[in-house]
Formats: C-alpha cells, structure tokens, sequence
C-alpha cells in the first residue's frame, strides 16, 4: 500500500487529544486502552499492528497509563476525555480512535471484510482483493454475479463506474477543463481525472492506499476546535464521531435530515445522547424554495426527492431553505457544511446562499449523484466564492463518495 504512517494532520484537543487514524502512529509507543474482552478491541489491535507496524502497544486494559500515549476505542471511553471530565495522568498524550461503523467505505467495515482472509492483506490492491469485496460487502452482495468477475475488464460495465457517463463527460469538456485548471493542486486534479475515467483498478487502489488514513471530508483537516457545523445527509451518522471530536466540546453539530438520527448506528445513537446540546437533530429537508417534497426510500433507509407523484412506500416532507433555518434558530457562527443529500445537493446550495456570503465556512460537497454535478456544482461555487481554494477528493473504490471542497483562504 506504501504506507508512510505519521500523525499527519491530527489536531490537538484539550486536555491533551489527538484525533487519530488507524494509519497514523508512526513509531510511538502506546496503551491500548477499553474493554479487553470485547471483539472490538481484539479487531482494533490487529488492525493497528498490521496498519502502523512502526508502532508498538507496550499495554492494554480499561485504565489510563501514566506517561504513554492511549488509544481510546469506543467514544463513550473518549467523549468524557473529550468534554474535560476525566483528570488525565501528567505526561499521558490520549488518542482517539472513532469507529465509523454501517458504512462501507470507511476503514472499520473495509478492515472486517478481511479479518478472516488476511492472506489477501498482503496485497489488498490485487484483483482478488478487490473481487472479496463484493462478496463481503452488505450493500454490494448479491447485486454482482461474482464468479462473472475473472478481471478487471470485467468490472468496466458495471452500475458502480460511470460507464454511459463518460459520453457525456467528453460532451462536457470545456466545463470540466476549466474545473480542472481552478483546483488548488496536482493531487486534486488527478483525483477528478481518476473519479471521470471511473477505472475500476485505479479506484480500487487509490481506495485502500487512503482508507485506513483519511476519513471522509477531511475533519482533521477542515473543522477547528470550537467550529459551527452543518452536516446535511445523515444516514448511519458514521462521520459523527470525527466531527464531534474536531469541534470538541465548544462546538456545534446540526444534524439535518428530513429522517434526523433514525437511521444512526449504534455508536453514533450513544454518542449523540451522550453528547447534550452539542448535537442537535434537525429533521429538515434542504432545498432552494420553501416546498412539499415526495420522498423514496433506498433498500438501506435513505430517502431520497423522487421525480415524479409515486404513491406507494413514499412519505413527503416540508423542504426548507437552510437559510431560513439558520436565521430562525439564530446561529451566530457557520463555519464548515458537509452537503450529501442523494441529488439535492444543488438545491441545498442555493438555499444557503445567504448563510455563505455571511459566515464564509468551509464546503464540502458531494458531486457524484449525476454526470453533471462532477462539474456544475464546482464551477457554480467557483464563480461565486472570492477568496476561496478549491479541492476534489474521492471516498470509495467505485463512481460514489467525489467530494468538493470550497475553503476559504482564511480559514485554511
């Protein structure tokens, strides 16, 4: 994989906290801190040993460790850590380690597709790898004929690969080139050039090369200690956690989702309880207007806007503009939005035009829902933000989980 584990961008939270990746050790010695009987902190430390093999757990059991470095596994363990309530022993660095679980494409449900095939962990980018995935993984099982899968060829027809799109990609050129020419960086650039070509050997190995050493939208780079955040597109809530920790107890966290925390995790259910009003479950749906809306649901639980009147298993709903909302409740800061909303992302951009001109946060959008959001909703954010930088990253080892991030020079 070329790992190069080092603590990267993980910032620290008082007292002493550091948001940290499985990848991300380097050479420190540590103490594995939480319940030694359970599976999880017996899967944390494989886990961590083969990802950080520089790294050396020294100890482990439910106690802080005077003068060594801690893991911390579940997030009740670090969310009194986190809020200030737990006296730390004088010279002890704690990390914390979220567990993004119900989400494929973040590293704890990757890592448990191998944990009973570690003999595909010694290449994790070959094509055997690759095709375990789609035995493993609950949202791909069944939807793809494995033993169709002999190569890579055979995975180029796919529904996850942009396939048809690519037509429409080459129609679209010129808006694309101009994309291309206002990202902030070369990895940028490659990374869009990699999600349009939609290659499934190339997405599968920028994949695993990145999963066990970034999470999605980059908290540890974007939110700062004390930030405002609106999190638009909940689901399972698995990037709870991190945004939770980046903020710290200062923070806010605005959950918006016309289904709010229904469809949470189990880690993300306690965390949000356990967290008071530094979470807030908001159930609203974003758009432009203020309208009735009739909703879908996916086989996962996510509802999405339907483009037509169906009737059956549909529920509507009152679509806001996030603006309102915003002055409604008040909010005196607004400093990143995280917009992944199953095509309404557009809209929901619109709707914030004015929370954007005043607050100036930080956005990371999805632009993957459709061919033409990969360069629409760039260029539109492009012509309107001044003084901004602009990123593209991707998220999963199919056409899913693009990214673009819009942050200003200030904030950076």
């Amino acid at each position: 994989m070329g790992r190069s584990p080092n603590l990267g961008h993980a910032a620290m939270y008082p007292p002493r906290i550091r948001l940290i990746l499985p990848e991300k050790l380097g050479d420190t010695e540590y103490a594995l801190v939480g319940r030694t009987d359970s599976q999880d902190f017996v899967e944390i430390k494989r886990l961590l040993a083969w990802a950080s093999p520089r790294a050396k757990c020294i100890a482990s059991g439910e106690r802080l460790i005077n003068g060594i470095t801690n893991i911390l596994i579940e997030p009740e363990e670090a969310l009194s850590l986190i809020r200030g309530e737990v006296v730390i022993p004088s010279g002890t660095n704690c990390l914390y380690l979220p567990i993004p679980e119900n989400y494929p494409w973040a590293y704890w449900d990757v890592w448990n597709w191998f944990a009973d095939t570690p003999e595909l962990l010694d290449d994790p980018t070959s094509f055997a790898a690759f095709k375990h995935m789609f035995e493993r993984c609950k949202y791909l099982r069944g939807v793809v004929d494995t033993r169709q899968l002999q190569s890579w060829n055979d995975a180029e027809h796919l529904f996850c690969y942009w396939g048809r799109g690519r037509a429409k990609f080459s129609e679209h050129k010129s808006e694309l080139d101009i994309l291309l020419s206002k990202l902030a960086d070369d990895e940028s650039r490659n990374t869009l050039k990699m999600a349009l070509a939609s290659s499934p050997q190339a997405l599968w190995q920028h994949f695993v090369a990145t999963v066990f050493c970034r999470a999605d939208y980059s908290p540890d780079k974007w939110i700062h200690q004390g930030d405002s955040i609106l999190n638009l597109g909940v689901f399972s809530g698995h990037e709870i956690p991190y945004f939770y920790a980046s903020a710290g107890p200062k923070g806010k966290l605005y959950n918006i989702d016309p289904l709010g925390h229904d469809l949470l995790g189990a880690r993300a259910q306690r965390l949000c309880k356990s967290a008071g009003d530094n979470i807030i479950e908001v159930r609203l749906a974003a758009g432009d207007r203020h309208k009735k809306g009739r909703f879908g649901h996916y086989s996962d639980g996510q509802a999405y806007l339907l483009p037509g009147t169906e009737e059956n298993g549909c529920i509507d709903f009152d679509i806001v503009p996030l603006d309102f909302y915003v002055e409604q409740q008040n909010l005196q800061a607004v400093d990143f939005i995280k917009i992944d909303i199953e095509g309404m992302d557009q809209e929901a951009l619109l709707g914030l035009g004015k929370t954007i001109e005043k607050f100036r946060p930080t956005i990371s959008v999805s632009i993957y829902h459709c061919e033409e959001h990969m360069w629409s909703i760039p260029n539109s954010l492009i012509n309107s933000l001044k003084d901004y930088v602009f990123f593209v990253d991707h998220f999963s080892p199919f056409r899913w989980e693009t990214v673009f991030t819009a942050a200003p020079l200030e904030r950076r």
